[in-house]
């Protein structure tokens, strides 16, 4: 009899070098056992501090210890998501998560705040960061620019083309991830506002309250949800991204019951196993009226829009219990080889991994009186491994002729030494941990003495002392005064032609130019413009100021999630911003809410306005290749000036200025949770 028949190719192809990964999440204990024995290769999960999904069930520190140890003994990665914006006074929480992290023996962290970046980088230099989707990766420039930090891994925003991802590949040498299943954001991640202003709790710190995914509607595009986006699925994408070369396949989903983990991860196996999934099982457990890979295939007119209906599929009674086949058992994942020394000495039993070795002796050897036991009948019994994740790959077994020990005496063995083995996988060699203080720099102290503002034409140029415009308005404004604002997204073929312009636009004595995200700071830091950076930066932090000092910005308008108390504590060697009037952005959007039921440009960039359950009305505000929603009123410091300390330079956005009637301190008093 041979080796147990448990595919044993599959299973090697699973963990074989240059196979993507599978990534799964982790909300809880239940979700991470589902996701291993379902076939994830990783897991993410968070700490109940600074985690995106604050609720989610999340892990202890010692919970997080657990975890850690039953994935290494079955040969699965863990990933620490601290993928939150922080303030100064939460570092502190930042050490606890770091010893955390080196005490469980994290593989990586997932991390968002730059800031977080920088302290992770000197605190924990051995464990690899990687860059959350919440960096907003959406070019190769901003990829560049997180590559040269030393980041290891770059989490791509879902936003991106088949295309646009090449690109990123073939610029970067460091791992790529994708979201190839689960939930789409509305606003590209990492620039939403929306649930920060709409009810006090931010996204950007871990608690959204998903108000996109109420009713919101406009006048043009009949859509009732307008703001809610189908669930993305790459599954049948999976050779186009084998083939671009991406490390990682990630499904979304740290809110999600186990059975929703292990129906993802499971279908995701088969369809890089065998080619084939059981799609109908995978939209009955979670969609939005179907699945979309829209962005993907650089479609943005149709398909994105939909709905989770009540009652929508096959009920929890028909579809769990098949889903609960799927990981009610181990997995058997770790291939072991069996050494077996058969004499009338004794029999020795000896399991290798590969990496780690256990031996076996039982003395209880006898001259057998009738059957002998044979190399078939060790072979059938070592190979019975059930109740651990180890499949037996290959058995060398010398043996004596006429010799007998009983097949409880083997079995009794093999349970020691699959038990001993499994053990030795869960040590780790300990992580060091080092003391760092985070920046201590010169602290302003006054009020803003400098104004700025964006402007779309001459009027009121006068007032202010520098002018913030897009690079096909820069003329009409001295090059002195002027900043060119870069757009907060470009695709590749725009890239080359911004370079052009800013060229250009340097040759003419243009030194200024702003950047709002990372892909258009990396872009920018190709030249030597003194670069401004805005509030889509998402600065909430000293460090974070620190790590963009040293890449080169010169000046900083501050996050407007930031309270009062919050910039005057702030330290920074270089002049900070605070802005004191704008129709804040609260999402940037690829897909157009207004375009949802047209084709994509036919407004001819007029936008439009959507209209919530209330009639609040919030403008959609389109650029050639975004769009961006607007709060329905301005956010305006009038009458606050007392308040407003640690920050030099003033900033107003005036393109959608308005007579004043109503308007909000936005965030800038509030407690944010």
């Amino acid at each position: 009899m041979g080796v147990a028949s448990i595919d044993a190719t599959l299973f090697s192809k699973e963990r074989g070098k240059g196979m993507a990964e599978i990534l799964a999440p982790a909300g809880s204990k239940e979700a991470l056992i589902a996701a291993v024995r379902s076939g994830a290769d990783a897991v993410y999960l968070g700490l109940r501090d600074l985690s995106a999904r604050k609720n989610a069930e999340n892990f202890s520190p010692e919970e997080l210890i657990s975890a850690c140890r039953y994935c290494r003994e079955r040969g699965v990665r863990v990933y620490l998501a601290v993928n939150t914006l922080i303030k100064d006074n939460e570092f502190g929480i930042a050490r606890k998560v770091a010893e955390a992290a080196a005490k469980a023996g994290v593989d990586a962290l997932i991390v968002a705040d730059l800031g977080l970046i920088r302290y992770f980088s000197k605190t924990v230099p051995s464990i690899p960061i990687h860059a959350s989707t919440q960096c907003t990766v959406l070019s190769e420039e901003a990829a560049k620019f997180l590559e040269g930090l030393g980041v290891k891994r770059i989490v791509l925003g879902r936003e991106l083309s088949k295309e646009e991802i090449i690109k990123i590949r073939k610029a970067v040498k460091c791992e790529l991830e994708v979201f190839v299943h689960g939930a789409l954001c509305m606003s590209v991640s990492g620039q939403c506002l929306f649930s920060s202003y709409l009810g006090g709790r931010s996204g950007n710190r871990g608690l959204c309250a998903a108000p996109c995914r109420l009713p919101f509607k406009s006048d043009i595009s009949g859509n009732s949800y307008a703001l809610s986006l189908k669930d993305n699925s790459l599954y049948d994408k999976i050779g186009e991204l084998s083939e671009i070369g991406i490390e990682s396949y990630k499904i979304e989903g740290r809110m999600k019951r186990p059975e929703y983990v292990s129906a993802a991860v499971k279908s995701l196996r088969d369809a890089i196993d065998k080619g084939n999934y059981d799609k109908e099982l995978l939209e009955n457990v979670f969609s939005r009226d179907g699945f979309t890979s829209s962005y993907f295939d650089g479609n943005l007119k149709s398909g994105l829009f939909g709905i989770r209906e009540d009652g929508s599929g096959i009920s929890e009674a028909e579809a769990f219990p098949r889903i609960h086949e799927f990981y009610k058992a181990e997995r058997a994942r770790i291939p072991i080889r069996a050494a077996v020394e058969f004499t009338e000495k004794g029999f020795k039993l000896t399991f290798s991994d590969g990496e780690r070795e256990v031996s076996r002796f039982s003395d209880l050897v006898s001259p057998a009186k009738t059957r002998a036991v044979d190399k078939e009948i060790i072979e059938e019994k070592l190979s019975r491994l059930g109740s651990t994740p180890f499949y037996l790959e290959k058995a060398d077994i010398s043996l004596s002729d006429g010799l007998y020990i009983s097949l409880s005496e083997i079995n009794r063995l093999k349970g020691e030494a699959a038990e001993e083995l499994l053990r030795l996988r869960g040590e780790f060699s300990p992580i060091e941990i080092y003391d760092y203080e985070f920046s201590a720099a010169p602290n302003y102290k006054g009020s803003p003495n400098r104004r700025y503002a964006y402007l779309k034409n001459t009027e009121q140029a006068e007032e202010f002392d520098k002018i913030f415009t897009d690079i096909s308005k820069i003329y009409l404004f001295p090059p002195e005064k002027t900043v060119i604002a870069m757009p907060r997204y470009f695709s590749p073929e725009k890239g080359i032609i911004l370079r052009e312009k800013l060229k250009e636009a340097y040759s003419k004595g243009y030194r200024y130019a702003s950047a709002d995200n990372l892909n258009a700071l990396g872009l920018l830091l190709e030249f030597d413009f003194n670069i401004i950076g805005t509030a889509g930066l998402n600065v909430l932090n000293s460090e974070s100021i620190r790590l963009l000092e040293e890449a080169g910005i010169k000046e900083l308008i501050l996050s407007t999630e930031n309270s009062f108390a919050g910039i005057r504590s702030m330290k920074s060697n270089i002049p900070l911003g605070i802005v004191l009037y704008q129709y804040t952005p609260l999402m940037l959007l690829r897909a157009c809410p207004i375009r949802g039921a047209r084709d994509c440009g036919s407004c001819r960039y007029r936008g439009g306005v959507l209209r919530d359950r209330k009639g609040i009305e919030f403008k959609i505000r389109c650029s050639e290749e975004y769009s961006e929603l607007l709060n329905s009123r301005p956010l305006c410091t009038n009458g606050k000036e007392d308040k407003i300390f640690g920050a030099e330079i003033g900033y107003y956005d005036l393109s959608e200025k308005k007579p004043l009637e109503e308007y909000t301190l936005g965030l800038y008093e509030n407690k944010l949770i």
